[in-house]
Parts: structure tokens; sequence; C-alpha cells
């Protein structure tokens, strides 16, 4: 340990950003603390514990599958779509426990950076919203730093702030001190005929610049750079507009933005993999696909600041589930004091992003709910947590309709919340067509419809939809590690519930049979991207005009893949190694059709039930 970390032995710690999942730390045989959240920072001080020469940093991770289990057999059973029901007690990734998309990788270890710091200061939070006016002539920075300190209240903490337009013009630039124990300052500045930040699609995205350092004695301790898009968000949730329900769709800057774009899940099953390069790329292609905005799918993670830059600076909307998904989580306090942390943490590192335009609180913990008739509706009480022997009950709502709604109203108010994925704050069913967001699963899962039924199933924002489809030969062979001999051998590759017979019975019904395995890979790509065309164009069409909004964006289930399976994707598994080298990303057809159903302008034409035809344009 350097010298001059060791000026302040009160403010040496060992931060680490992310340890997947349950472990106990220890410094030169004293136990540091324990960890239970692969998605919180924890900070840990070690000043009393730094010896001459080596130091002997242990970190031992228990099983996270037993852990889980364990709870399970404490607090009780729970119902669960997709991997171990025990895996709703763990904050974990719980795509990690094995999904429809993707195998089981119960993954141990640090998966972020683990960080040696002994600054006497630093900026502990920087709130910083930038909000643009009604009528777009203004937007005023509110900028609140705080900074924590071990120094006395008798040293001084030098602070300097500059804010920095998209041409390069300084429109701030200020300095001011604070005592060596921390504090925090306030400023607030209008800028005139703001710079608009814009959709993909809709405009430019140009980026203003804060930048803001902290100095002891001359010794820069902190610095905090981020870039702030001027942009003005309303969430439309409007009774007047429909007779039957509300609407829901994005109004930015004053325009209704039809939100044509995917789902994304993280790339990769061994997190650590993932490059900014990779990332980088596979948002590039939904851009070129025409798309505005990805959700970040709730069982996977809050994605690194790489993410959210590029989106920043492509102009790609991001809908952010919180990160739960598909199950009936516990409601104890004990769980809910962990969610609040973890969710404090993830709103105050993203809250600045232009691109973010919506906290969801899960993704279909509500549908599972009501399947159970564990739900009745918005208005029903929360139920409180069941003993371990009583029946199963939702009483993970208190998450969703107050912890993390009042996480999101404290720390970042200028983004809005929306309790899950689906839901609807009228109806017992959280898929309603009239009132929210929908899953549409009525075409593969449920009642297996077909795929030109998506236009009557449309509802006010379509925020998952999707066909499944065998990616290119090559990234099969990749997969199954040897050359397949017939479509047989592809079962292994697909981990969707009867997923080779679904396939089946929709090729069935819409094209000829085919046996050899390049015919049927070709025929479930057609297959795919006739499906969601259909329901591309057909949510779209029903965009509508004027104060007649009828569907607010839809979103393909899913852009990309964690491995070289079969799934939902419209492009195959892109590992990091094929960004890093260059290599192009691999498309399959529905990609296509995704891009030209989102085209600029886009005519169509849709059969009535008299026989007829009608032509529409967008």
């Amino acid at each position: 340990i350097p010298d001059e970390l060791r000026a302040h032995p009160s403010a040496l710690r060992l931060t680490f950003c992310g340890l997947d999942t349950v472990a106990q730390v220890w410094l030169n045989g004293v136990e540091l603390g324990k960890t239970d959240n692969m998605f919180r920072t924890y900070s840990l001080p070690i000043g009393q514990l730094v010896r001459e020469g080596e130091q002997d940093l242990v970190i031992e991770f228990s099983s996270a599958l037993k852990i889980a289990q364990s709870r399970l057999g404490k607090y009780g059973p729970r119902a669960v779509w997709n991997g171990d029901p025990s895996r709703v007690y763990l904050r974990k990734a719980q795509y990690h426990f094995g999904w429809d998309f993707g195998p089981p990788l119960l993954s141990a270890g640090p998966w972020r950076d683990v960080l040696l710091d002994g600054r006497p200061a630093r900026f502990a939070s920087l709130r910083c919203p930038f909000v643009v006016s009604d009528d777009l002539q203004t937007a005023t920075l509110l900028l609140h730093p705080q900074v924590v300190g071990e120094l006395t209240d008798r040293d001084l903490l030098d602070v300097t702030m500059k804010f920095i337009a998209p041409d390069g013009e300084v429109l701030l630039s200020d300095a001011d001190t604070l005592p060596g124990d921390g504090g925090q300052l306030w400023r607030e500045l209008t800028v005139r005929n703001p710079k608009l930040w814009w959709p993909h699609g809709h405009g430019e995205q140009p980026l203003y610049r804060l930048e803001l350092q902290l100095s002891y004695q001359g010794q820069p301790l902190s610095e905090r750079v981020l870039r702030l898009g001027a942009r003005h968000l309303r969430l439309e949730q409007n009774y007047a507009q429909h007779t039957d329900g509300e609407s829901f769709y994005f109004v930015i800057n004053g325009r209704p933005i039809f939100c044509g774009g995917a789902n994304w899940i993280p790339p990769e099953l061994s997190l650590p993999r993932i490059t900014r390069s990779q990332v980088g790329k596979l948002i590039d292609e939904a851009t070129q696909a025409n798309m505005c905005m990805l959700r970040v799918w709730g069982g996977g993670i809050y994605e690194s600041d790489d993410f959210y830059d590029l989106c920043d600076e492509k102009g790609v909307l991001v809908f952010q589930d919180f990160g739960f998904a598909c199950g009936l989580y516990p409601g104890h306090n004990w769980f809910a004091q962990n969610v609040a942390e973890e969710a404090r943490e993830a709103v105050e590192r993203l809250r600045h992003h232009p691109s973010l335009v919506l906290w969801a609180g899960n993704n279909e913990d509500y549908a599972i709910a009501q399947s159970h008739k564990l739900y009745e509706g918005p208005q029903s009480d929360i139920p409180s947590p069941p003993l371990a022997d009583e029946s199963i009950r939702f009483d993970g709502r208190i998450l969703y309709e107050e912890t993390l709604r009042d996480v999101v109203a404290t720390a970042s108010p200028e983004i809005p919340y929306w309790p899950g994925s689906p839901y609807g704050r009228q109806s017992a069913d959280p898929n309603d067509r009239r009132d929210g967001d929908c899953h549409i699963w009525d075409v593969w899962h449920g009642a297996l419809r077909d795929y030109q039924d998506y236009g009557e199933l449309c509802g006010r924002f379509v925020s998952e939809f999707g066909m499944q489809a065998v990616p290119s030969l090559s990234t099969v062979e990749r997969g199954l590690g040897f050359v397949p001999d017939g479509p047989s051998v592809l079962a292994g590759l697909n981990k969707g519930t009867d997923g080779p017979e679904r396939i089946g019975l929709y090729l069935d019904r819409n094209f000829p049979k085919t046996t050899d395995l390049a015919s049927y890979q070709y025929a479930t790509q057609l297959l795919q991207a006739e499906a969601l065309s259909h329901g591309m164009a057909g949510f779209r069409r029903r965009f509508g005009t004027g104060e007649a909004r009828g569907c607010g964006g839809a979103l393909v289930w899913q852009l990309d893949d964690c491995w070289p399976g079969v799934s939902w994707s419209i492009l195959d598994h892109y590992p990091a190694a094929d960004a890093d080298a260059g290599r192009p990303v691999r498309r399959k057809a529905s990609y296509y059709a995704i891009r030209r159903a989102l085209s600029s302008h886009v005519i169509g034409m849709s059969w009535t039930l008299e026989g007829r035809f009608a032509i529409w344009a967008s």
C-alpha cells in the first residue's frame, strides 16, 4: 500500500463494486464484512488492519443455489416462471438460474472492480437534473454535489464546477470550499435556447458536459464528469383520448414518439466477458434497424456505464426494469431493505442519462401473480408475508408499490416510475390491452394464436412480443461444438418450453414441410421475419394521430442472445471476441423485416373482415 494512501488511516478502505453474490471478506485474518447482493457496492474500512509489507485479502463465496434454497426452506415456497424457485430470495442476476433463452450458469466471484482507496474526501453523490421548460425555450441545471470527508471541519476542501455546451462554450465556471469533514453545495443555471436532445430518427443528440473536481491543498482527490442532454420528457396517460381506458406513450420535446425497438438481455452468460465494443456494436445494430428504444429486461442486470453512455450518444431511449422477473418475490423487511439500497445506488448512478425515460418495477411479476389468482387489481390491499407453512401470496407488491416507488420519487422524480411490465392502473389483468403496457404472448405461448392476429391483440404499449428462429448454421455449430446432421439435434440449443414443437406448429400452419437442416433453418427465420413484420406493422399502424394515440410503441423480444442458442433474438449471439476482432454481427432475416417496418415512412396493407383491404401510411 503506497505511503500516500496511509496519510489518513481512517479513510483507507476497500471498495467492492460487484461481488457475485454471497461472500465473506477478510483482511489479514480479520473479517471485514459480508455481502449479499451482486448489484450493490460495498465499501469497507481497513485503516486499522493494514500492516507493513504484503496484505492478505481473502474473499470466500458461498454457493448461490444452496443459500437461496436454504432461505426457501426457512421462509416458504414461491412461484416462478423459469429457473429454480429459490432464486427470488437472492439478489443475483435471475437469468443465471436458467431461462427459456439460455442455460443456467451460477457464477461466483468479483464481477466488477475492487478498488483500494485512501482519499480523505470524495464526492458521495451528485444530483444534476437538467430540466427543460414546457415551451422548450430554457433548460435549468440544478446542481447538488455532496462530499464526505475524514478531515477536520477546520480543513478546507476546494470544489470547482464547470458546465460546457455541446459547441464548447463554457456556461458555468465556479469554485467554492467545503469543510474537511464534508458538506454539500447547490447551484442553479438557466440555459436559454438549449440544444435539444432527440431520440434516434427524430433529430440530433447534442450533449452538455459537467465537470466537478474536489481538491485538498492543491492535490486532486475526486472528480466527476457527466454528459447531460436537454430533453423534455412526458409519459402521456390520458383518459380523454380513449373511451375504454387510458393512453400510454412517450412525448419527447413536445413530439409524440412511436417507440419501436427491442428488449435487451446481457450479451453473455459470464458477465465479466462483456466489452464496450461488443455493447456498442449491438446498439449500432439497433439504430441501423431504425429502433429508438431498448428495454433493459429485469431478469438481467443494471447495465454498465458504457451501455447508457452509448445510448445517450446514439439516441436510444431506455425503458429500465429493476432487477426482478417472473416470480413472487418476498416482501419481508430484511429483503425490502436490501432492495432499497440496491435501487438507490442504481438510480443515483443512472438518473442523469437523457436516454433513460422509464423505471419499471419488474418483469411479469404481476402477471405470474394473476395467473395464480393472487392479484385482484391495483386497488386491492398488499398482503403481509406468509409464514413458512402458509400458502404463497403476492406480498412482493410492497417492493414495487412502495420501496422502489419511493426511491425513484426521492432520488429521480424527473423520470416516470411504473410498478411493473406489464402493468395497468385499473385492471386486475396486467395485460389488459386498454391500460398501461402489455406483453403479447398469446402468439407462441398461451393460446398459440396465429401471428396474423397481432394487430387484433395490440395494446396501448407492447413491451414484449416475439417468435423463435434458428440462428445461422455457423452459430449453431459453435453452440453445439460439432456439425449437426439434422433439425432434431437443435433441441439441445432450445431452452424454451416445448420450443421445437411450437416452431413446428407455426411452420406447419404457414410453410411447406422441410426435412433437411438448411431448409429448416431458413424456414424458421422466414417464419420469424413474417411474424414480427406483421406485429410491428400492426402496432405501428395503431399509433394513430392527434388525440387518438392507440399504441405508443412496440418492443421485440429480443434483440440479442447471451449464448449461441435457438431463441427469440433477431441477432445471433455476438461474443466479445468477435466484437474485438472487428467481425460483423450475424443478423437473422427478422432483423431486416423489423428495419423495414420501422422505416421513417411506411405504407402498409391490411385485410378487413369483409374480404377487402385497407391501405395505411405512417
